[in-house]
């Protein structure tokens, strides 16, 4: 395929402006395709969020209903434990969402580079660590607080 490609065009280099071209096209297709994926994450991390409330809301309606006052204690440790697996796939989600969005502010700085425009402010690289306790994950801390509080009353 290459050999024909070389035949029909030839080997010669393109001209400078339409290797740029080339390039901004090319990097735009990869600017979309990361931006979908971002989008695609995103959306995920609030359905994680909507997910965990009705989980530990439904564990604690049926563990109530269904089983026994001395068991209040497991109650709070199987919720406890939902919102803690919840709390690391948010987590992984938004660190992969973080690193998508960094190499989109790359590809774009590229093209600027190219055209001479101002460069856009980079992405710091995402940690584990700071993916797990950022102000997204709010949710989990209070949903923990609240577990553990009630545990507390309750014990």
């Amino acid at each position: 395929m290459l050999y024909c490609a070389r035949e029909k065009f030839g080997s010669e280099p393109l001209p400078e402006d339409q290797a740029t071209k080339t390039n901004d096209v090319i990097d735009w297709k990869i600017v979309d395709q990361l931006h979908d994926a971002t989008l695609k994450i995103s959306n995920d991390c609030f359905e994680y969020k909507k997910l965990c409330v009705a989980v530990v809301a439904g564990v604690i309606a049926l563990m109530v209903k269904f089983g026994s006052a001395d068991n209040l204690e497991f109650v709070f440790a199987v919720c406890g434990l939902v919102c803690l697996g919840f709390w690391f796939s948010d987590s992984t989600a938004y660190f992969y969402q973080r690193s998508l969005r960094r190499r989109m502010t790359a590809k774009l700085n590229k093209i600027a580079e190219r055209h001479g425009a101002a460069l856009e402010e980079s992405i710091e690289n995402p940690t584990m660590w700071s993916s797990i306790f950022n102000r997204s994950m709010s949710l989990y801390f209070v949903l923990l607080a609240v577990i553990f509080m009630l545990w507390l009353v309750f014990k």
